[in-house]
């Protein structure tokens, strides 16, 4: 992986466009919304960029989640009776982010 957020985030790019594996996939997708809201500044359309790759990554998670079960990479938290939880704290602007939206579509 180059260290380079400019030059990883063509790499994942490639990486996405040929890996048919769902483990892959899912750190492909994972690492490269992460580089594109870091460059959020460095270039305009990152957080458009990462918005899409989010909701690309939300859309194969139908496939990934299994994967991910299967491979034992997914832990199991005991669960509270609804109502028992405490309310979420949202950081950042009215509506949140596209860090809170990753976030949230990874507690699902």
């Amino acid at each position: 992986m180059p260290d380079d957020d400019i030059t990883a985030i063509a790499y994942l790019r490639k990486q996405l466009d040929t890996a048919t594996d769902p483990l892959h996939r899912h750190f492909a997708f994972n690492e490269l919304e992460r580089r594109l809201y870091k460059c959020r500044h460095a270039f305009a359309s990152a957080l458009t960029e990462s918005d899409h790759t989010c909701e690309s990554h939300d859309s194969e998670m139908t496939t990934i989640r299994p994967a991910l079960v299967d491979a034992g990479a997914v832990l199991f938290l005991p669960t509270l009776p609804a109502g028992e939880h405490p309310a979420p704290q949202r950081q950042g602007p009215a509506g949140g982010c596209s860090l809170d939206r990753a976030r949230d579509r990874r507690l699902r």
